[in-house]
């Protein structure tokens, strides 16, 4: 699976993006919005991991630009408080998942898969 992981904090952007590597995943771990964009525009990703907040570009107004250029991938949001996050607005963007931090790699493991198939339902898969 084609994973973009993206999180500003190094440290754990770094263990989680090398965990999901060894489970045979091509990751690209990016620190802020602006990268995420970059990316997704210039390679083909099955999933996004992200976190909601960034000091340049937050998760949905990325997703915004995504969509806006036709790029629609389906996305895990992340965040150390999931009720604060516009679900409806998220849902229309092609957020599938939330996942609380800290999690576990179990749970991150079952909200990839729950991710991809979302995104084969929905259209959303690149």
């Amino acid at each position: 699976m084609r994973i973009i992981f993206a999180d500003g904090h190094d440290n754990f952007r770094g263990v989680v993006a090398e965990l999901l590597r060894d489970d045979g995943h091509v990751v690209h771990a990016v620190a802020h919005g602006g990268e995420l964009v970059s990316v997704a525009k210039r390679l083909p990703i099955d999933v996004i991991v992200t976190h909601v907040r960034f000091a340049d570009l937050g998760a949905l107004e990325a997703l915004e630009y995504l969509v806006a250029a036709r790029i629609r991938v389906p996305t895990i949001l992340m965040s150390g408080d999931v009720r604060g996050i516009p679900h409806a607005e998220a849902s229309s963007l092609g957020v599938v998942s939330y996942l609380e931090k800290p999690f576990s790699m179990a749970e991150l493991r079952l909200a990839l898969s729950v991710a991809v198939r979302a995104g084969r339902v929905t259209g959303l898969a690149s």
